[in-house]
């Protein structure tokens, strides 16, 4: 039990794995606090000194949306 409890603390701890859930829910925020709110504008601005990739998280550009993960996943692994 204390294994499995010690690989979830060392999962969760992880660098990637909190930057990762905290983008995502930049990404998904405007479900909750409508378009452009103050959370989905911090990720973008996030990304955008990370990563220099200027991104759009509001969900009525379709095209965005591919390159927004991208850039997720590009700020990930930084």
């Amino acid at each position: 039990m204390l294994t499995i409890f010690n690989y979830l603390k060392s999962l969760i701890c992880n660098k990637s794995f909190l930057l990762g859930s905290i983008l995502a829910t930049c990404m998904f925020s405007h479900y909750i606090f409508g378009n452009d709110n103050l959370l989905e504008q911090l990720g973008e601005l996030f990304i955008f000194e990370s990563t220099g990739r200027d991104v759009d998280f509001t969900p009525e550009n379709i095209n965005s949306s591919n390159d927004s993960l991208k850039a997720i996943v590009e700020t990930i692994k930084k």
